[in-house]
């Protein structure tokens, strides 16, 4: 038996699959079911003894290796211009809002306004094999967005419309003239200046 703890119940090593079967006197397939949740003809009682071995041993699935044997990976990154900003931030609470319940994680950017870091992000977030990008974008031509285009990656363009956005691509753009437009209304209706 591996001892995972330092005896103060500070974790040593990670627990793995093959870890998990050897504790639960399974096979690692056997394990490897549980953990996808294929229970097949398990028994109650071998369902019961890997959780356990689960539990105490505080096993978590390697994320990143989970991806890299399905096609998805079940991430959608997101660029925003300045983090610090508080439409980006609602931006991405509302993004995370949508598509956490749908099972995805979000991966969040932050470009600083520059285009150069901005491509570096998107380059990093391509390089993870995101399921798809939300870009507040930088670029005033959507020409520096190739790249995604190129990799087959969905893409949607938040916020800011680049020049050559080609109708292929999804956009969520806020209304700022007209609402600008009411508002001013509003106020002389209103009697101000």
């Amino acid at each position: 038996m591996i001892d995972y703890s330092d005896g103060k119940g500070v974790a040593m090593a990670k627990a793995t699959i093959a870890d998990i079967a050897r504790e639960a006197q399974v096979s690692v397939t056997t394990v490897s079911r549980f953990i996808n949740g294929n229970y097949g003809k398990m028994s109650a009682a071998t369902k019961s003894r890997i959780q356990e071995t689960v539990d105490r041993l505080d096993y978590r699935p390697n994320a990143s290796a989970r991806r890299m044997r399905q096609q998805n990976t079940h991430v959608v990154g997101v660029v925003v211009a300045d983090i610090s900003n508080v439409f980006s931030s609602l931006l991405f609470k509302g993004i995370d809002e949508e598509l956490r319940p749908a099972g995805y994680d979000v991966m969040l950017m932050n470009s600083d306004n520059s285009l150069e870091e901005e491509r570096a992000e998107i380059n990093r977030l391509l390089s993870q094999r995101v399921d798809g990008l939300v870009i507040q974008p930088n670029a005033s031509d959507f020409n520096a967005y190739s790249s995604i285009i190129t990799a087959r990656t969905p893409l949607v363009v938040v916020d800011r419309e680049p020049e050559n956005l080609p109708d292929s691509v999804s956009r969520v753009m806020s209304d700022n003239e007209d609402s600008c437009m009411r508002l001013g209304k509003r106020l002389v209706d209103a009697g101000y200046d």
